[in-house]
């Protein structure tokens, strides 16, 4: 009779093996993992920041881009700069007009960051049960899932004029506070506004569809047992609002699964009894003081083709005829190239 001594000696070395502690091979494996799984709730959690941070990279490449095919087209010249490449910042494109835009250096007069503080001009929340009605003068903003609809939704907004367009926004965070709720954890976006509004005009019926249907930021909210106050990352919408390249009609605030359960989650308005629950806007700047030339430097028939395939343009704001990349020599006759339209207060510049 065989004895099974020797199958169950098979599996001790497998069954000894669940009482090791991890290899660093093992250890560094989950390191791996949860990197990815931060970075992937980062995304989520922030995607406005994700992107900007992504065309900046974007930006990066390109300034050495241009930067490089201009010397190299200078190179084949005998050492000589085109002679549209002077001591003025110019932008490269094709447009005849409207290249007087800033795009100079902090180093060179901008100065260092600025921070402000700003409460609402204007906001109000709208029913969907109620769509003719307006609700501008109540102390609260209501952003209710509820039964089917019974949605309701708030707006907001804020006068940014007082900021330079000129201004490069590394951070612009909407403030809320809770004022009411039924403890229900809950995911509000923020969207912008594509229509203008009146706090004591609007309603439902003419402010409910006017705003892109990609949200800015969505953020959970959640009942802790005390009301807190809830932040919406808004830095994007900002600059656009600030640089002209969007106009500013505000925010729409919404839940966003609406029709699906009577639960609330409201916020305290600029109608608040006590100034210090009210809303409020946190900018930070910084003035990308310069200039660039009346019309941009077109570059078309001299580097596509032989230097570089196609003279990149800004990832968000640039075109061939207005690339948002400028170009300059120094006193010393170095080459330099920026990105004029860089995000989260990065200066993204290259010199030879």
């Amino acid at each position: 009779m065989r004895h099974r001594r020797s199958g169950f000696t098979r599996f001790r070395p497998a069954l000894a093996g669940l009482h090791r502690g991890f290899t660093l091979i093992e250890l560094l494996l989950v390191m791996s993992i949860i990197g990815v799984l931060a970075g992937i709730v980062v995304v989520a959690l922030n995607p406005s920041r994700q992107f900007a941070s992504a065309r900046n990279a974007q930006r990066r490449s390109d300034v050495k881009t241009i930067l490089e095919s201009i010397h190299q087209h200078a190179i084949d010249q005998e050492g000589i700069l085109h002679s549209g490449i002077d001591t003025t910042w110019r932008m490269i494109g094709t447009e005849t007009t409207g290249c007087s835009d800033t795009c100079g250096l902090i180093a060179e007069g901008g100065g260092g960051p600025t921070s402000v503080t700003l409460s609402p001009d204007a906001d109000t929340f709208i029913y969907e049960g109620s769509q003719g009605t307006n609700y501008g003068g109540n102390s609260q903003l209501w952003t209710d899932p509820w039964q089917l609809g019974n949605a309701r939704r708030s707006l907001i907004h804020f006068d940014v004029s007082s900021i330079p367009s000129t201004a490069s926004i590394s951070l612009a965070e909407l403030n809320l506070l809770e004022a009411d709720t039924q403890g229900t954890t809950r995911t509000v976006a923020i969207h912008r506004k594509t229509a203008s509004w009146t706090e004591n005009g609007a309603t439902w019926s003419n402010a409910a569809s006017s705003y892109n249907g990609a949200a800015t930021n969505a953020i959970s909210v959640s009942w802790s047992g005390t009301f807190t106050w809830n932040t919406w990352n808004v830095q994007s919408d900002v600059q656009d609002f600030v640089d002209g390249s969007s106009p500013n009609e505000g925010w729409l605030l919404k839940d966003t699964a609406e029709g699906t359960s009577q639960f609330r989650w409201q916020f305290h308005s600029r109608d608040a009894a006590s100034s210090a629950n009210r809303p409020t806007l946190e900018i930070t700047y910084t003035n990308t003081a310069g200039s660039t030339a009346a019309s941009c430097l077109d570059l078309t028939s001299v580097l596509p083709g032989t230097y570089v395939s196609s003279i990149p343009a800004d990832p968000r704001y640039g075109s061939g005829a207005r690339t948002q990349y400028a170009v300059r020599k120094n006193s010393e006759g170095h080459l330099l190239v920026r990105a004029c339209r860089a995000e989260l207060g990065e200066e993204i510049a290259v010199e030879r």
